[in-house]
């Protein structure tokens, strides 16, 4: 997946970011927790965008070990956060282009990871690469259990 962006220098670059999650058929269904994030191309956490959960936030693992690894654990600075929520639904965030210190990311590839679960384990996790450049754009894609992702760029 491929779509275009401002370098957001002048803070109008933002990524839109929708996605509808479904169960995982774990034992809590359809309670669930989950998170949304940025990554650079590597995998190398930029900033959470939306985190939802409390007692089970644990098991959001690819999450957790992504901001781990950045240094900052569980890191939910300016991202929509909820607890447990019990049901799924469409999440609808938006991402400015700035890393979790609120400094604008170079223009390049990154992805939008997604990852839920309703069990006391690892749940799914999946991720849409895109390009942060001169061009706006949208794209839409869908994998088990994240339906209807559609992904806009407004430079």
């Amino acid at each position: 997946m491929t779509t275009g962006g401002s370098s957001g220098s002048d803070g109008s670059c933002s990524l839109s970011v929708s996605v509808t999650t479904t169960a995982p058929g774990g034992r809590y269904q359809p309670r669930n927790v989950g998170a949304i994030w940025i990554s650079d191309d590597a995998g190398i956490f930029i900033k959470s965008l939306d985190v939802w959960g409390n007692r089970r936030l644990s098991h959001v693992t690819a999450w957790n070990a992504a901001t781990r690894a950045a240094g900052v654990a569980g890191n939910k600075v300016d991202a929509v956060s909820s607890a447990t929520l019990t049901a799924h639904r469409t999440h609808n965030v938006t991402w400015n282009c700035e890393d979790y210190n609120s400094q604008v990311v170079p223009d390049g590839t990154y992805r939008v990871y997604f990852e839920v679960t309703d069990s006391n384990n690892s749940g799914p996790n999946h991720f849409e690469t895109f390009t942060k450049g001169p061009t706006a754009g949208t794209a839409q894609a869908s994998a088990t259990n994240f339906n209807g992702i559609v992904l806009t760029f407004t430079p």
